[in-house]
Parts: structure tokens; C-alpha cells; sequence
């Protein structure tokens, strides 16, 4: 399996200069759906939004730091009462913006102006079936699909970029090509993941004759829409802020770098303790790819709550990948 990343490189580079150009805010902790496969659930008793002053501080360092992209994300985004507000800061500072949501809220009158100007980027939106029944089941809520689908098509026809993400799974595999053509049918592109994050996910684990399937069929509809990355941007060009302001690798990787509320970004990024933590990161990433595979640290944690330790389902993914395509 190739990368496109030489980390070796990449590695005495980070020691040298700053990378990180993209942030990723979950600006709310909790979500209106329920899905099965969450790797959020627990602590969200109490439901949180991020501070709007913090935001603007944290994007004045970023600023000042290279950061020239934020991810509004969550939980749910749009269930942030003052959604608005993030996305016209982040553009007085010239960053681009992407949102990643379910899709069964989204207060269009209010933000539809912002996601029509030039430095939107993309919304990313999760629908796991072309069924609803099957959709509805994996997000927990009933009605989900037809909300989600009602959005996303009025959003199209007003012009804003969308783009499907499908978690592939036991519950929606065989929905895989019926999903392309679905939206294909709008001008919609759809990405296929295939790595089923958290613990206790057994349920929606694939066979290793179900995965060669599938990724057969999603690299003869397009290599593109194969979304089993070999690659990974966490620690070396993205960082991701917590509703309370806790820099942490990315969002599956909940390991404090600091808080922000504190602590200066910049003084973060140039501390030892990130040198050291960035330098284990891609000395892994490094590794893995010289054998010809790709493990996903965020994904590695989830699963066994430590970084560097493969899952045999990551090992599953690498071994069918490699048999078919020869570890490219």
C-alpha cells in the first residue's frame, strides 16, 4: 500500500517548521442522533457548546500559526445556536471551511448565505444506506433519511458542494452500488469507508470474503470513492479542539495536547512534549507503511485505547487490501 507521504522526510521536516494547517472544532459534544457505531457516547451527559470568544482566540493564533483551514464538526454542528457566527469568523480570517453532519438538522435561512461563499469548502454528510429503514436503524432515529435527504437536496439546488460519507458495514454493504447510482442521479459524489471505529462493534464487522467484495466492487465503481485512507494528516498538518478548548491529535484520539483556555497554540506546537508526541506519530506511520499497510492511530485507539496497537479488524482491512492490489 503506497503513500503519497514520505514520513521518514516528513519527520525531520515537523522538527524544523510547522506544519499544521488545518483545525478541527467539535463545537457542540452532542449529537440529535443515536448511531450505533459512535465513538461519542459516553460523557455526553451534559450537553456543551463552545464558547464563541474562545473560537475567535483560538482563531487569532491560528491565524498567526499558518492555519488556513477549520472543520466545523461535533457531535452535531448545527445544534450550535450561534452556528452562524462560526462560520463568519472563521471567514474574517480568511479560513476555508468545511462542516461534517448528519444532516437532519440544518437551519438553512441561516446559514445557507455562508455556505455559498467562495471559501466554503464542503459539506460532508453521513448516510449509511439508500433504504431508509436501513439508514434510520444505523443513525438510531427514525425519519433521519428523509430529513437528511430533504436537506441535502435543497442544498444542491441552491448550489452548495455536498459530499456522502458511507460507513460500510454487515447492516449496508449490499447497498453499496445502489448508493452510488443513487446520488450519482443528483451530481453527488459518495465515499465508501470501511474502517468501524470504537469497541464493542463486533455486530457490524465484515467477514474477510465480505470485504473482498466490497472493496472489489467500490474500486470498480471508482477509486475515489474508496475511503480506506493511506494516509494520515493528524499530527502532522491537523489538530483538533474539543467543545472546551483541549487540543488533541483529531477527534478519535481524545489525548490532551493542551488547553487552549491557558495555553497559546503556538506555544503548544513548539513545546517539546508535541515535538516528542508528533515525532512517535509519524515514526509509526513510517513504519507501518514500510511494511506495505496502513493503521490508522486514531483508529488503533478507539479500539484498544492505545495508538500503536493494531486491531484485527485494521489487520483484516490491510490483508484483503494487499491481496487484491499487490500493497499499492
Amino acid at each position: 500500500m503506497e503513500s503519497l507521504v514520505n514520513y521518514e522526510e516528513l519527520s525531520l521536516l515537523l522538527r524544523r517548521v510547522n506544519a499544521i494547517t488545518n483545525l478541527s472544532f467539535s463545537i457542540v459534544n452532542h449529537c440529535n442522533a443515536n448511531c450505533i457505531f459512535c465513538f461519542q457516547k459516553n460523557g455526553k451527559d451534559k450537553k456543551l457548546y463552545m464558547d464563541l470568544d474562545l473560537f475567535q482566540e483560538i482563531l487569532k493564533q491560528a491565524e498567526e500559526v499558518g492555519v488556513i483551514q477549520v472543520e466545523l464538526t461535533g457531535g452535531e454542528p448545527f445544534l450550535h445556536p450561534r452556528v452562524e457566527s462560526f462560520f463568519e469568523n472563521a471567514y474574517l480570517f480568511g479560513m476555508s471551511v468545511t462542516v461534517t453532519s448528519n444532516g437532519i438538522f440544518i437551519p438553512i435561512k441561516k446559514v445557507l448565505k455562508y455556505m455559498l461563499d467562495c471559501k466554503f469548502d464542503v459539506l460532508r454528510v453521513s448516510i449509511h444506506g439508500t433504504k431508509p429503514d436501513t439508514h434510520d436503524k444505523l443513525v438510531g432515529y427514525n425519519g433521519a433519511f428523509g430529513k437528511a435527504f430533504r436537506n441535502i437536496l435543497e442544498l444542491k439546488k441552491q448550489g452548495v458542494n455536498v459530499y456522502i460519507v458511507f460507513l460500510v458495514n454487515k447492516y449496508n454493504y449490499r447497498e453499496i452500488g445502489e448508493a452510488y447510482k443513487f446520488w450519482k442521479e443528483f451530481d453527488i459524489e459518495v465515499g465508501f469507508g470501511l474502517d468501524i471505529i470504537g469497541q464493542g462493534m463486533e455486530e457490524l464487522y465484515l467477514t474477510e470474503d465480505e470485504l473482498k467484495e466490497v472493496v472489489e466492487i467500490i474500486s470498480c465503481i471508482s477509486s475515489e470513492s474508496y475511503e480506506s485512507s493511506k494516509s494520515c494528516s493528524a499530527m502532522v498538518f491537523s489538530l483538533h479542539v474539543t467543545t472546551v478548548g483541549f487540543l488533541t491529535p483529531c477527534i478519535t484520539i481524545p489525548i490532551p495536547l493542551g488547553s487552549l483556555r491557558s495555553v497559546s497554540l503556538k506555544e503548544i506546537l513548539s513545546s517539546e512534549k508535541f515535538s516528542d508526541f508528533q515525532e512517535n506519530f509519524v515514526r509509526y506511520l513510517s513504519n507501518t507503511m514500510e511494511h506495505g499497510e496502513f493503521y490508522c492511530p486514531g483508529s488503533n485507539y478507539l479500539y484498544t485505547r492505545n495508538m500503536f496497537q493494531h486491531h484485527f479488524y485494521n489487520r483484516l482491512l490491510n490483508k484483503v487490501h494487499n491481496q487484491l492490489f499487490g500493497g499499492k
